[in-house]
């Protein structure tokens, strides 16, 4: 298995640089079930927000390239099979994302509580509490 960094899999989905692209492109024509790409937490974030912020995807064309990512043998995401059930509600959007992947990271780290100012984050992941 081979980590790969935002930059890659940005040129993957965008052809901004051709070569970097064409590099990238060929790096995961070669990823394989038994050789995947793993995907971080972090990296993924910061694809999130590349793709919303700098790139301009509307949130149904992120969650459906997410989607499409995380139902590929040749990706292996971290908290994969928690971020496949997540994004199969249909309710979410790519904020709720991220924030899934903070408690999930948290919990996985054994925090008692994840707090937040975010009173949305708070309705939506069970384990984030409003900090009062």
């Amino acid at each position: 298995m081979i980590g790969v960094d935002t930059n890659v899999l940005l040129r993957l989905l965008i052809e901004e640089d051709s070569e970097q692209c064409a590099r990238s492109r060929a790096f995961f024509s070669q990823r394989t079930a038994r050789d995947p790409a793993f995907v971080s937490s972090i990296v993924l974030a910061e694809l999130i927000w590349h793709l919303r912020r700098r790139f301009r995807y509307t949130n149904d064309t992120i969650l459906r390239v997410l989607g499409t990512m995380t139902q590929s043998a040749e990706f292996r995401f971290e908290h994969g099979d928690k971020l496949r059930a997540f994004l199969a509600e249909q309710t979410r959007t790519p904020s709720d994302v991220a924030d899934a992947m903070i408690a999930w990271s948290s919990l996985a780290a054994n925090c008692d509580q994840i707090v937040t100012f975010d009173k949305r984050s708070a309705k939506k992941i069970p384990s984030m509490e409003l900090l009062a």
